[in-house]
């Protein structure tokens, strides 16, 4: 149907970016919990969302990482990559995203500057 929302563009516009920087980031950044790995690929899928539809949009990923918690764990594996694991470090690199999306630098640039000054990493 279209039309538009509070997030400057249409909701499911704002749902297909978010799955498409968040996938490419996930390609660009695999890794595990916890690492530079990690922080980027929260960081800069955050960071790319909110240059293309809006911080508002780009707060959907906080939204993913606590759309599971509670559900038991059979739930949790069906409903796939819908569901994240809640971690406050996600949390964090999400809101440096978000943060660096109005930078004039490349999100990878400012990511890994937040990385190395704000988390402490080399």
């Amino acid at each position: 149907m279209g039309g538009s929302s509070p997030l400057g563009g249409s909701l499911r516009s704002c749902c297909e970016t978010l799955d498409d920087e968040f996938t490419k980031a996930g390609e660009d950044y695999p890794g595990s919990r916890g690492d530079y790995n990690d922080h980027m690929r929260h960081c800069v899928g955050s960071c790319e969302t909110t240059k293309k539809e809006g911080p508002v949009c780009a707060m959907g990923a906080d939204l993913r990482e606590g759309a599971c918690e509670g559900l038991p764990n059979w739930l949790r594996r069906l409903l796939g990559r819908l569901c994240s694991d809640n971690d406050p470090f996600d949390y964090d690199s999400n809101r440096y995203g978000r943060m660096c999306g109005s930078d004039y630098r490349s999100c990878d640039a400012c990511c890994d500057e937040v990385w190395r000054v704000e988390r402490g990493g080399d």
